[in-house]
């Protein structure tokens, strides 16, 4: 079980958000973001960026229900997110990349693998699902919901 969520107190969150654009290679996911959204105004998109990480497995996959549901058939949903890593060296390689160690993490993070969250969405009625871009723990997961 995660430790209790940080994010909750202004300061925590207002200090992540003065450090986010030093994220290492936020900027390259940010980016692919922008492409994958079809352009003009009649656009549906739902767009999450580093939050999802940070409840549970399960109301991860219910969230993911919820916004399919929200979406207008050919919407879009993108969500740029800090992701499980596959082996514990690759986990503490991350944190070593972003030149701090894996216990300074955030212990609210609850993170679930690529895989799973593809998995996920698919399972939900998403169409073209895929890992978009991805740089170590970073990955940007994304689906349309189909046209009927």
């Amino acid at each position: 079980m995660s430790a209790a969520n940080e994010y909750l107190t202004a300061a925590h969150a207002n200090a992540y958000l003065q450090n986010a654009d030093g994220i290492p290679h936020r900027h390259e996911g940010e980016q692919v973001v922008l492409e994958l959204l079809p352009a003009g105004p009649p656009c549906s998109a739902i767009v999450s960026s580093f939050a999802i990480h940070h409840v549970s497995d399960e109301r991860k996959a219910t969230l993911y229900r919820e916004i399919y549901d929200r979406l207008e058939p050919g919407g879009m949903f993108c969500n740029l997110e800090h992701v499980a890593s596959p082996t514990q060296k690759l986990h503490e390689d991350f944190y070593i990349a972003l030149g701090t160690t894996a216990d300074q993490g955030d212990p609210s993070n609850i993170c679930a693998s690529v895989h799973d969250q593809l998995g996920w969405l698919r399972n939900i009625g998403f169409e073209d699902v895929d890992c978009f871009w991805k740089w170590r723990e970073l990955a940007l997961l994304a689906g349309t919901k189909p046209r009927d």
